[in-house]
């Protein structure tokens, strides 16, 4: 294989590469937010199941005879969140870095209890999207989809 050697002269044609570089980074970068969103919050769509049930005696929440409703199948450590409101799916979102020396994308929740979810109830979520997402990110960052 030969060796090629390009030279450039003058500085316009290298900004403009670097200008097509940096705009593809930035849709592959785009794309890769996108899709970690789509599916932490396909994930999070699993609903809680709701049941109701009949009080036998009176307490301060209701007569005896009175129903109520409760859930019957919250998620357990180690899965996802089951959505018993849609706060936690609907408040996932990704943001694009334009840093121009080192663009990134953050992907994120606004939930507040999200953090006590994954980090103290070890239930799945940001960090488990990001490591099930891995091969996806990977295709993506190397060919652009």
């Amino acid at each position: 294989m030969k060796n090629v050697v390009i030279k450039w002269v003058g500085g316009k044609p290298m900004a403009s590469l670097q200008i097509v570089v940096q705009t593809k980074m930035l849709k592959r970068l785009e794309l890769i937010g996108m899709h970690l969103q789509k599916s932490l919050m396909k994930k999070l769509g699993k609903p809680v199941t709701k049941g109701k049930r009949t009080r036998f005696r009176s307490t301060s929440r209701g007569a005896a005879g009175s129903s109520y409703t409760f859930a019957s199948n919250r998620s357990k450590a180690g899965e996802y969140p089951r959505a018993d409101s849609t706060n936690l799916m609907t408040g996932v979102f990704y943001d694009v870095i334009k840093n121009p020396v080192s663009p990134s994308v953050r992907v994120g929740h606004q939930a507040k209890y999200g953090v006590i979810l994954e980090e103290k109830l070890n239930r799945k979520l940001l960090r488990a999207n990001l490591y099930e997402e891995m091969a996806f990110i990977q295709r993506v960052a190397r060919v652009g989809g």
